[in-house]
Protein backbone atom coordinates (compact mmCIF):
# COMPACT_ATOMS: atom_id res chain seq x y z
CA UNK A 1 0.00 0.00 0.00
CA UNK A 2 2.95 2.30 0.91
CA UNK A 3 3.49 2.65 -2.93
CA UNK A 4 -0.21 3.36 -3.78
CA UNK A 5 -0.48 6.00 -0.91
CA UNK A 6 2.43 7.51 -2.57
CA UNK A 7 1.28 7.59 -5.84
CA UNK A 8 -2.46 8.65 -4.93
CA UNK A 9 -2.87 10.58 -1.48
CA UNK A 10 -1.47 13.99 -2.24
CA UNK A 11 0.66 15.64 0.55
CA UNK A 12 -1.81 18.56 0.30
CA UNK A 13 -1.86 20.87 3.53
CA UNK A 14 -4.31 22.97 2.05
CA UNK A 15 -6.85 19.83 2.17
CA UNK A 16 -5.59 18.71 5.71
CA UNK A 17 -4.22 15.35 3.82
CA UNK A 18 -0.41 15.21 5.15
CA UNK A 19 1.96 12.22 3.79
CA UNK A 20 5.12 10.73 5.49
CA UNK A 21 7.99 12.53 5.95
CA UNK A 22 5.72 15.38 6.27
CA UNK A 23 3.20 14.68 8.74
CA UNK A 24 3.40 17.78 11.31
CA UNK A 25 4.28 16.38 14.78
CA UNK A 26 1.58 18.00 16.44
CA UNK A 27 -0.90 16.08 14.02
CA UNK A 28 0.75 13.04 14.15
CA UNK A 29 1.01 13.02 18.16
CA UNK A 30 -2.49 13.93 18.29
CA UNK A 31 -3.85 11.26 15.80
CA UNK A 32 -1.72 8.66 17.64
CA UNK A 33 -2.78 9.37 20.74
CA UNK A 34 -6.70 9.66 19.92
CA UNK A 35 -7.11 6.85 17.49
CA UNK A 36 -3.80 5.55 15.40
CA UNK A 37 -2.46 3.82 17.57
CA UNK A 38 -5.11 1.01 16.39
CA UNK A 39 -3.12 0.39 13.18
CA UNK A 40 -0.06 -1.01 15.09
CA UNK A 41 2.13 0.43 12.52
CA UNK A 42 3.65 4.03 12.14
CA UNK A 43 1.07 6.18 9.72
CA UNK A 44 2.14 6.73 6.40
CA UNK A 45 -0.36 9.88 5.79
CA UNK A 46 -3.17 10.98 7.79
CA UNK A 47 -6.16 13.05 6.95
CA UNK A 48 -6.52 15.44 10.24
CA UNK A 49 -10.46 16.20 10.50
CA UNK A 50 -10.32 18.53 13.30
CA UNK A 51 -10.85 22.28 12.35
CA UNK A 52 -7.84 22.78 15.68
CA UNK A 53 -5.37 20.97 13.47
CA UNK A 54 -4.48 18.62 16.18
CA UNK A 55 -5.06 15.92 14.62
CA UNK A 56 -7.32 14.14 16.87
CA UNK A 57 -10.04 12.61 14.77
CA UNK A 58 -9.83 11.83 11.02
CA UNK A 59 -7.78 8.81 9.38
CA UNK A 60 -4.52 7.44 8.95
CA UNK A 61 -3.50 4.95 6.46
CA UNK A 62 -0.95 2.15 7.30
CA UNK A 63 0.34 -0.46 4.74
CA UNK A 64 -2.32 -3.06 5.47
CA UNK A 65 -5.38 -1.28 7.58
CA UNK A 66 -6.54 2.22 7.95
CA UNK A 67 -7.80 3.17 11.12
CA UNK A 68 -10.48 6.09 11.92
CA UNK A 69 -11.99 8.11 14.13
CA UNK A 70 -14.84 11.05 13.85
CA UNK A 71 -15.01 13.49 16.52
CA UNK A 72 -16.01 11.43 19.62
CA UNK A 73 -16.81 8.25 18.86
CA UNK A 74 -14.43 5.00 19.33
CA UNK A 75 -11.73 4.38 17.38
CA UNK A 76 -11.61 1.90 14.32
CA UNK A 77 -9.41 -0.45 12.13
CA UNK A 78 -9.94 -1.71 8.81
CA UNK A 79 -7.58 -3.77 6.63
CA UNK A 80 -7.55 -2.83 3.56
CA UNK A 81 -8.78 -6.72 2.83
CA UNK A 82 -11.83 -6.36 4.93
CA UNK A 83 -12.91 -3.37 2.61
CA UNK A 84 -15.48 -3.79 -0.24
CA UNK A 85 -16.36 -0.61 -1.07
CA UNK A 86 -15.73 3.27 -0.62
CA UNK A 87 -17.54 5.99 -1.87
CA UNK A 88 -17.09 9.77 -1.39
CA UNK A 89 -21.16 11.23 -0.83
CA UNK A 90 -23.13 14.47 0.46
CA UNK A 91 -22.05 17.96 -0.75
CA UNK A 92 -19.29 20.58 0.30
CA UNK A 93 -22.71 22.55 2.04
CA UNK A 94 -24.37 19.68 3.62
CA UNK A 95 -21.78 17.75 4.60
CA UNK A 96 -19.53 15.58 2.93
CA UNK A 97 -18.81 11.87 3.88
CA UNK A 98 -16.89 9.14 3.11
CA UNK A 99 -19.31 5.91 3.04
CA UNK A 100 -17.37 2.41 3.69
CA UNK A 101 -18.56 -1.29 2.89
CA UNK A 102 -16.74 -3.66 4.91
CA UNK A 103 -16.84 -7.48 5.44
CA UNK A 104 -15.71 -8.74 8.86
CA UNK A 105 -16.26 -12.30 8.72
CA UNK A 106 -19.78 -13.34 8.45
CA UNK A 107 -21.14 -9.46 9.05
CA UNK A 108 -21.35 -7.02 6.58
CA UNK A 109 -21.72 -3.28 7.70
CA UNK A 110 -21.91 0.40 6.70
CA UNK A 111 -19.95 3.18 8.46
CA UNK A 112 -19.34 6.98 7.15
CA UNK A 113 -16.12 8.80 7.86
CA UNK A 114 -17.00 12.57 8.55
CA UNK A 115 -15.37 14.90 6.12
CA UNK A 116 -16.91 18.01 6.94
CA UNK A 117 -14.31 19.67 8.12
CA UNK A 118 -12.83 19.64 4.14
CA UNK A 119 -14.72 18.14 1.90
CA UNK A 120 -12.49 18.45 -0.61
CA UNK A 121 -10.02 15.64 0.99
CA UNK A 122 -13.33 13.21 0.36
CA UNK A 123 -12.71 12.25 -3.36
CA UNK A 124 -9.09 12.08 -2.88
CA UNK A 125 -9.00 9.36 0.33
CA UNK A 126 -12.18 7.42 -1.67
CA UNK A 127 -9.66 6.88 -5.05
CA UNK A 128 -6.66 5.60 -2.42
CA UNK A 129 -9.22 3.28 -0.80
CA UNK A 130 -11.11 2.00 -4.56
CA UNK A 131 -7.67 1.01 -5.66
CA UNK A 132 -6.99 -0.04 -2.38
CA UNK A 133 -9.79 -2.47 -2.31
CA UNK A 134 -8.48 -3.47 -6.26
CA UNK A 135 -5.00 -4.12 -4.90
CA UNK A 136 -6.13 -6.45 -1.96
CA UNK A 137 -8.11 -8.39 -4.34
CA UNK A 138 -4.93 -8.83 -6.43
CA UNK A 139 -3.29 -10.11 -4.17
CA UNK A 140 -6.09 -12.06 -2.31
CA UNK A 141 -7.50 -13.92 -6.00
CA UNK A 142 -3.79 -14.05 -7.22
CA UNK A 143 -4.24 -11.89 -10.20
CA UNK A 144 -1.47 -11.13 -12.48
CA UNK A 145 -2.99 -7.60 -13.66
CA UNK A 146 -3.02 -4.79 -11.65
CA UNK A 147 -6.53 -3.06 -11.86
CA UNK A 148 -5.21 -0.58 -8.65
CA UNK A 149 -2.52 1.13 -11.61
CA UNK A 150 -5.63 3.07 -12.55
CA UNK A 151 -8.31 3.56 -9.95
CA UNK A 152 -10.37 5.44 -12.14
CA UNK A 153 -11.04 1.88 -14.29
CA UNK A 154 -12.27 0.30 -10.70
CA UNK A 155 -15.78 -0.82 -10.71
CA UNK A 156 -18.07 -3.74 -10.31
CA UNK A 157 -18.14 -5.09 -13.57
CA UNK A 158 -14.28 -5.36 -13.05
CA UNK A 159 -13.94 -6.70 -10.01
CA UNK A 160 -16.37 -9.45 -10.76
CA UNK A 161 -15.47 -10.48 -14.01
CA UNK A 162 -11.69 -11.04 -12.51
CA UNK A 163 -12.96 -13.24 -9.83
CA UNK A 164 -15.21 -15.01 -12.23
CA UNK A 165 -11.59 -15.81 -14.40
CA UNK A 166 -9.29 -16.07 -10.91
CA UNK A 167 -12.44 -19.07 -10.16
CA UNK A 168 -12.09 -20.60 -13.89
CA UNK A 169 -8.64 -20.56 -13.68
CA UNK A 170 -8.57 -22.50 -10.73
CA UNK A 171 -6.90 -20.25 -8.34
CA UNK A 172 -8.98 -19.61 -6.07
CA UNK A 173 -8.84 -21.80 -3.16
CA UNK A 174 -11.63 -23.72 -1.83
CA UNK A 175 -11.89 -21.27 0.85
CA UNK A 176 -11.73 -18.46 -1.22
CA UNK A 177 -14.89 -19.77 -3.80
CA UNK A 178 -17.05 -20.57 -0.63
CA UNK A 179 -16.76 -16.79 0.93
CA UNK A 180 -17.09 -16.15 -2.61
CA UNK A 181 -20.63 -17.79 -3.09
CA UNK A 182 -21.48 -16.24 0.51
CA UNK A 183 -20.49 -12.72 -0.85
CA UNK A 184 -22.89 -13.08 -3.41
CA UNK A 185 -25.87 -14.90 -1.63
CA UNK A 186 -26.05 -12.03 0.89
CA UNK A 187 -26.13 -8.95 -1.64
Amino acid sequence: MRDLIQRLLPHAPEVDLFVAPHIPEKRLSGATSAYAQTLGEQPLAIYDATILGNGRSGMSFGDTAFAFQNSIETPQRVAYRDLIKAEATGTKFFGRKLKLTINRGQATFETTVDFSANADAADHVARFLQAAIAQSADVEFGSTESVADDAASVDDGVAVERVIDAAQSGRLTSEQVERLIEAVTRA
